[in-house]
C-alpha cells in the first residue's frame, strides 16, 4: 500500500541554549526506544536538519520550519522517501533537546496507512513510541494533527488529493 506521512513538532529550546542544541551532534541510536523508528539521518548536528532555509514547498511535499520565541514549530507532508531521510532526523534533533532544557513533541502519521510515532521530550528525558490503533485514533483529533490536515488541504493538489483519498 502507498502512503505518505504528516509530520507535525513543537519544540521550546530556552534561548541561552539554543546555540548549543543547533550544534549537538544527531545520537538517535543511544536514545532508549529508537529501534522502534528506523530510517537515515542526513547530517551530523540538529543544525544540519533545523536550519533557516530548510523549508521548501513543492506539489507533492512540504516543509515548514518556523521560530517564535523560544519555539520552533515544524510542519511537512513527505512521500516515503522523503519521511526516511528526514524523520530519524527530526528524532534525533527532538532527543539531543533534553539535555538543554528542551520540551516538547514530534509526532507523525501515514496519510493511507494505520502508523504513527509520537516523540516525547519533558524533564531531560525522551520518549520514543510507536502509536497502537487507540492512541493514533487520539493523535489524530489533537489540535495540532487536526490543524496540519487542514494546511495539507489548503495547499490543495496532489497533497490534498492523497489527504481526501485515504479517508
Amino acid at each position: 500500500m502507498r502512503w505518505d506521512a504528516a509530520i507535525h513538532g513543537r519544540l521550546v529550546i530556552p534561548a541561552k541554549q539554543r546555540k548549543a542544541w543547533l550544534a549537538a551532534e544527531l545520537d538517535w541510536k543511544s536514545v532508549e526506544g529508537s529501534a522502534v523508528l528506523k530510517g537515515y539521518i542526513s547530517g551530523e548536528t540538529v543544525a544540519d536538519m533545523i536550519y533557516d532555509d530548510a523549508s521548501f514547498e513543492e506539489p507533492n511535499e512540504f516543509l515548514k520550519i518556523s521560530w517564535t520565541g523560544d519555539e520552533l514549530l515544524l510542519q511537512s507532508f513527505q512521500s516515503p522517501a522523503g519521511f526516511t531521510e528526514n524523520m530519524v532526523g527530526f528524532a534525533a534533533a527532538w532527543a539531543a533537546a533534553a539535555r538543554f532544557g528542551g520540551t516538547g513533541e514530534l509526532f507523525t502519521f501515514a496519510i493511507g496507512s494505520r502508523l504513527g510515532y509520537r516523540i516525547t521530550v519533558a524533564d531531560g528525558k525522551v520518549v520514543v513510541a510507536k502509536l497502537a490503533d487507540d492512541e493514533l485514533d487520539k493523535l489524530l483529533e489533537h489540535p495540532d494533527a487536526v490543524a496540519l490536515r487542514e494546511a495539507i488541504r489548503k495547499r490543495g493538489g496532489p497533497m490534498a488529493q492523497k489527504l481526501a483519498a485515504a479517508k
